[in-house]
């Protein structure tokens, strides 16, 4: 009885990691698709009303997050006192928001792969320990 309940313990664990990993997948997806069309949208739209385009890059998000709506992208930054790590950080930040989307979708994939491959090995050992013995062989004794 005791090894019953244990089982049905482990297959709600596996049943609750499986809808989890399905979960973060599905997240991923709708994060890497929305983090590719809105900016790419907003700068459609803005060129087709205006017929010019404002950069989207860390820059933009940066702007938003310190002006709210109002526009004040900065030029650059200078977050330390090294003038190499200050460019290294202004080049990242001038790259588009769609390579930051495509770089957080590259890793959440990475790590979707290794989730799912550990959810496989754990559910192959589960199956290994519930699989009855192989019946003995009992021919060869009698030879």
């Amino acid at each position: 009885m005791l090894e019953k309940i244990s089982n049905l313990f482990e297959d709600f664990l596996i049943l609750v990691t499986q809808i989890g990993f399905w979960a973060y997948a599905l997240g991923l997806c709708l994060v890497v698709m929305v983090g590719l069309a809105v900016p790419l949208a907003a700068q459609a739209l803005e060129w087709l009303q205006n017929g010019v385009t404002s950069p989207r890059d860390g820059f933009w998000l940066y702007g938003i997050s310190q002006c709210g709506e109002g526009w004040c992208r900065p030029q650059s930054v200078a977050p330390t006192d090294w003038v190499g790590v200050n460019r290294i950080i202004n080049w990242l930040m001038d790259l588009h928001v769609a390579v930051y989307t495509v770089v957080v979708g590259w890793i959440g994939y990475g790590l979707a792969l290794a989730w799912a491959e550990s959810l496989g090995e754990w559910k192959a050992r589960e199956a290994r320990l519930r699989a009855p013995p192989p019946p003995t062989d009992t021919d060869d004794e009698d030879a």
